[in-house]
């Protein structure tokens, strides 16, 4: 028997879930009906149950894994001890099925417990225990999906250091180690670092698994995730679409892994440019998701946010903060309110509320999410840095020219020494900048900052992108305040949106735009015409006390 759950392990190891579950029977049914009770049976009932666990952890099934690795941990509590090693190895992996179905303060719980019972095992031995360091790093990644990034990073790098040690730095497990410590690395900003450690890891993982092993795949994905974050999207799209690609062989249609693929796919293409693509992604995605795991998942959640996040592409955004509020408050519940998650989703309340012309309401969400962020992630972290650019827009659009040109150099300075000048985030605000200096009356400094957005843009993106043409609308508002011509902008901005429907919220800005220009040139019934239009788009989507729709009155 012993030999038949080790096989059972290795298999898993491998990915081979189907060849493994059979065999998982047969063990199951030959310890019941095995009349001999050798010494070590009580270890291999708790083995067994482990194993099962493993493996529905492993497809994906995660609420039943909690089960079984709770049965195991309290089979191995009852028959074992609660000190002893298979006992504590059931405990370590039932932290990770925690951690899987999304219950991350119950995964610390019991990695930290874990952790400590083989600490203390550790020191009495005086050895360099393998278990210790498997425990250390099952307890990082705990700590990392809770969002405590540099208690993760500490432990993580105690258990990359030991398993490299102990095993080499080739071995998968040590390879999982660097993977892990990739993750938390991205997940503070350092993406440099996390690039390497990524590249490091499937190389090694493609060395010693194969090019279709989950491990590897898993590595594929963490690497496009890091050019998300990068603002490489075209390498982003390209390292997701093999990721998925493999994932169709080693996974169900259903699998979470698969669906982390996919959506980094989908994510890549909402950034170039293809929203109707992203957003029909990111509706097979929420479907799939809500399948598969628990209405409270934090993946689920996720997804739903990306949902709201296409309902404000077409206007509906009422519907959309609606959705928001309804993702921050399960998030709330589900990971807490200090989560990076839950105060991404504050941020993205605070953004609609600005779309919806709430600006009082958008800075008290947006102000709640900057405090707890600098607090939790640092000042210069990207996620922080992302809500002050949210909070100078407000400011902005409250016409406090002052403190929104302040804050709006500030968060490009920081994104130009964090991120790099061509980021997309630094150029969202460099041209959030301009924007600031126009308001200030600085007419010439803000068209020479916008001209160099523009121009950057349109070297990264093609002509249609929505980047491209919010340049275009603040390039022609700006050179609109000169006197100076701006009907190209304007119609290059207006052409770029034909294709969308006529109660875009974007059309309808660069339709304004457009009227402008026609005031400009003396072109008043035109012009008449073409408010009209506008003021009746604004009233339907905005309501007729936005201050947009009041600006166009």
């Amino acid at each position: 028997m012993t030999g038949l759950n080790i096989y059972i392990r290795a298999l898993l190891y491998q990915g081979n879930y189907k060849k493994a579950e059979p065999l998982i029977q047969q063990a199951f049914h030959e310890l019941k009906t095995s009349r001999d009770r050798p010494p070590e049976y009580k270890i291999e009932c708790v083995t067994c149950l482990d194993n099962y666990a493993a493996m529905l952890r492993y497809k994906g099934d995660f609420e039943q894994a909690i089960n079984w690795s709770n049965e195991a941990w309290i089979e191995g509590k009852n028959t074992l001890g609660p000190k002893n090693r298979y006992t504590l190895r059931c405990l370590y992996n039932l932290a990770l099925a925690y951690q899987s179905g999304g219950y991350y303060s119950k995964a610390v719980k019991h990695g930290r417990q874990a952790l400590r019972a083989f600490e203390q095992k550790q020191n009495i031995l005086q050895d360099d225990d393998l278990d210790t360091s498997t425990s250390r790093d099952h307890y990082a990644s705990a700590l990392y999906h809770q969002g405590l990034y540099d208690d993760a990073e500490r432990e993580i790098e105690r258990a990359l250091y030991a398993r490299t040690l102990s095993l080499g730095e080739k071995h998968p497990d040590t390879l999982t180690s660097l993977q892990n410590n990739a993750s938390i690395l991205c997940r503070q900003g350092k993406y440099e670092a996390a690039l390497e450690n990524t590249q490091k890891a499937l190389q090694g993982r493609h060395e010693m698994l194969g090019e279709d092993h989950p491990d590897t795949i898993a590595s594929l994905n963490s690497l496009s995730s890091i050019y998300l974050c990068q603002g490489k999207y075209d390498l982003a799209e390209k390292e997701a679409q093999t990721a998925f690609a493999r994932g169709t062989k080693a996974f169900a249609p259903e699998h979470p892994a698969l669906l982390a693929s996919l959506r980094n796919f989908a994510s890549a293409r909402q950034h170039l440019g293809n929203l109707e693509d992203a957003k029909e992604y990111y509706v097979e995605i929420l479907v799939r998701r809500q399948e598969k795991l628990r209405l409270g998942h934090p993946d689920t959640l996720i997804s739903l946010g990306d949902t709201a996040w296409g309902e404000s592409t077409e206007g509906y955004y009422i519907a959309a903060e609606d959705m928001y509020q309804r993702v921050y408050q399960q998030q709330c519940e589900e990971v807490g309110k200090g989560h990076p998650q839950a105060l991404a989703s504050l941020n993205s309340i605070a953004w609609i509320r600005i779309k919806l012309g709430k600006y009082e309401a958008a800075k008290d969400a947006a102000e709640c999410a900057w405090l707890s962020q600098e607090e939790t992630l640092g000042v210069a972290h990207p996620d922080t840095l992302t809500t002050m650019h949210t909070y100078a827009v407000i400011l902005q659009r409250q016409r406090r020219d002052e403190d929104a040109a302040s804050l709006s150099q500030q968060v490009l300075v920081e994104r130009e020494r964090v991120l790099g000048d061509q980021h997309p985030d630094t150029l969202a605000s460099r041209d959030s900048y301009a924007l600031a200096l126009w308001c200030l009356g600085r007419y010439e400094d803000a068209e020479e900052l916008c001209k160099q957005v523009l121009l950057k843009r349109q070297e990264l993106f093609n002509g249609s992108h929505p980047y491209v043409l919010a340049s275009l609308d603040t390039y022609t508002l700006i050179l609109q305040c000169q006197n100076k011509e701006s009907r190209a902008q304007a119609l290059m901005a207006l052409d770029g949106r034909e294709s969308l429907e006529g109660n875009n919220p974007d059309k309808v800005r660069s339709r304004y735009n457009y009227v402008s220009v026609l005031r400009i040139e003396g072109q008043f019934v035109e012009a008449s015409k073409e408010i009209e239009e506008v003021l009746r788009v604004q009233r339907k989507i905005l309501g007729g006390n936005h201050p947009d729709t009041l600006s166009s009155s």
